[in-house]
C-alpha cells in the first residue's frame, strides 16, 4: 500500500510541475484530462490507510496517510484552477470578441504574462476608460444601468443564473454526451497523374467532412492535425469535429503532405487547396463559401496560423490555434528539452536544414512575421507548463496582435501541457472548447 500512495504522489506533481520526459509528459496528459479519476483513487488509498483496524497508527501507515492525502490535494488543484478561470475567461472572450469600438493604443484581449487569462478580470471599464478619454468625469457602465427608471435585476439572481459556463463540474463524470457525427471521407488533392511532377511520385490529399447538424447554408471549419509536421492524420482528436458539427458549423479535417519529404510551404498550400475544394463544391455540400475558419493544433496551429496571415483570403473570418509555435526563428533559439522531443531537428525536417543554413525558410514560415494589420480574428490556447511547444511562442504572437490592432484572446493556462485538450470535458478541454464555441459564434455570425 505505502508504494501506491508514493506511486500517487509522484503523478501528482505533473498536475501542478512541468514533466522532466517523454513518458512522463504522457502521463500528464491523463493527470490534465482525468484529475478526478486519480483522485478518487488517491481517497480511496487514504480512507483504505484510516480504518487500517489498528488503534495505533505506525510510520508505514502515518506515510500511507500523508502521500495519499497530498496526492489529493494536488489531482484537486486542476479542478479548483479551471473553475477559477472560468469566470475571467467569459469576461475576456466577451471584451475580445464583442462588436465595441477599440481604444486607441488598446487592444481587447491583450496579453498578460502573469497566471489566469490574457484578459484580466480587473482590467478597465471600457466605458470609464471612453468617459476619461472624452475629459469627462469617469462613471462605471454599471453606475449608468443604475439610473432612475431602469429596472435592474438583482445581482444575486444573476451570479445565480450564471454558475459558469465555461466550466461546469459534473460534466466531467458525464463523457462525450454529444453524439457522433458520421463523416465523409473526400480527395481534395491529387497529383498522381500530373505531368509536372515527373520526379516526384505525386499525392492523394483527403479530408474527412463532417456536415453540420443544424441543416441549411452554414460555415466550414478547416481542422489540421499536428504532429511535429511530419505525422499525424485527420481523424486525431475527432471528439471536437462532431462537437462542432452539433453546433451548426460544417467540420473538413484535412490531411497535408508530411515533412521531411515535403517541406513548408506545402502545408500552407494544402489548406489552400483544400479551401479551393470546399468552394467549388459548396452548393451541394451547403458551405457559406465566405465563411471559414481555420483550427490547427500544435504544428497545425503554426499551418493554420500562416494559411490565415500569408494568403489575405477575406474569406477566412478567423483563427484557432491550440499551442503552436508562431516564432519558427526564436522557437530554434529555444529548444525543448531533448529528454521530451529534439524540436531542433523537427523544425529541420520541416523548414529544409538548420536555422544557419537556410534563415530564410525560418523567417517565411513564422505566423509573427506573416502577421499584417488586417489580419482575421485570432484565438490561441496555451498552457503554461506545455514542454513540446513554449508557452511564449503564444504570448509573442499576442503582443504582436495587440500592436497590430487584431482582435485576439490568448487563453492562458497555468498548469495547462501540450495536449491538455486531449479529454474534452477534462477541466482544461472545458474552458478551451467554451472559449472557441464561443470565438465561432461571434466572429461567424452572419453580417
Amino acid at each position: 500500500m505505502i508504494w501506491i500512495a508514493v506511486s500517487l504522489f509522484i503523478v501528482s506533481l505533473l498536475a501542478v510541475c512541468k514533466p522532466p520526459f517523454y513518458q512522463a509528459w504522457l502521463l500528464s496528459v491523463a493527470v490534465a484530462g482525468l484529475p478526478w479519476l486519480f483522485a478518487l483513487i488517491s481517497l480511496a488509498v487514504l480512507l483504505a490507510g484510516c480504518f487500517h483496524g489498528q488503534a495505533v497508527l505506525g510510520i508505514t501507515e502515518m506515510a500511507i496517510l500523508l502521500f495519499s492525502a497530498a496526492a489529493f490535494i494536488l489531482y484537486c488543484v486542476p479542478i479548483v484552477r479551471a473553475f477559477s478561470t472560468a469566470g475571467d475567461l467569459e469576461k475576456g472572450v466577451r471584451e475580445a470578441f464583442a462588436e465595441q469600438p477599440v481604444l486607441p493604443g488598446k487592444a481587447f484581449g491583450a496579453p498578460d504574462t502573469g497566471a489566469g487569462t490574457s484578459s484580466p478580470g480587473n482590467a478597465p471599464d471600457p466605458g470609464m476608460a471612453l468617459k476619461q478619454q472624452l475629459g469627462q468625469p469617469a462613471q462605471s457602465v454599471r453606475a449608468l444601468k443604475q439610473q432612475p427608471g431602469r429596472k435592474e435585476k438583482p445581482v444575486q439572481a444573476q451570479k445565480q443564473r450564471r454558475l459558469f459556463k465555461a466550466f461546469r463540474f459534473w460534466r466531467m463524470f458525464a463523457g462525450p454526451l454529444s453524439k457522433k457525427v458520421r463523416f465523409q471521407t473526400m480527395c481534395y488533392y491529387d497529383s498522381r497523374g500530373d505531368a509536372s511532377h515527373e520526379s516526384n511520385p505525386g499525392c492523394y490529399l483527403e479530408l474527412d467532412f463532417y456536415p453540420s447538424q443544424a441543416g441549411g447554408l452554414s460555415p466550414c471549419i478547416i481542422v489540421i492535425h499536428g504532429g511535429s509536421w511530419s505525422s499525424g492524420h485527420s481523424r486525431q482528436l475527432p471528439e471536437l469535429n462532431s462537437r462542432l458539427a452539433g453546433s451548426g458549423y460544417h467540420v473538413a479535417a484535412i490531411n497535408y503532405r508530411l515533412a521531411p519529404q515535403y517541406q513548408s510551404p506545402l502545408a500552407v498550400e494544402d489548406v489552400q487547396n483544400a479551401m479551393a475544394f470546399l468552394r467549388k463544391h459548396a452548393g451541394e455540400l451547403k458551405i457559406a463559401p465566405d465563411r471559414f475558419v481555420l483550427l490547427g493544433r500544435s504544428a497545425g496551429g503554426q499551418i493554420a496560423l500562416q494559411a490565415a496571415y500569408a494568403l489575405c483570403d477575406p474569406g477566412i473570418r478567423g483563427v484557432v490555434a491550440y499551442y503552436a509555435p508562431a516564432d519558427m526563428v526564436w522557437g530554434y533559439s529555444a529548444p525543448a528539452s531533448r529528454l521530451i522531443m529534439d524540436s531542433c531537428k523537427v523544425m529541420e525536417a520541416y523548414l529544409g536544414g538548420s536555422y544557419s543554413a537556410v534563415p530564410e525558410n525560418y523567417h517565411s514560415a513564422s505566423p509573427l512575421e506573416a502577421l499584417a494589420e488586417n489580419a482575421p480574428p485570432t484565438l490561441l490556447l496555451h498552457g503554461k507548463n506545455d514542454v513540446l511547444v513554449a508557452y511564449e511562442h503564444s504570448v509573442r504572437l499576442a503582443l504582436a496582435l495587440r500592436a497590430a490592432g487584431t482582435r485576439h484572446y490568448l487563453l492562458s493556462l497555468p498548469g495547462g501541457t501540450h495536449g491538455f485538450d486531449y479529454v474534452l470535458d477534462g477541466p482544461e478541454g472545458q474552458l478551451a472548447t467554451y472559449a472557441v464555441r464561443y470565438f465561432l459564434k461571434v466572429i461567424l455570425a452572419p453580417q
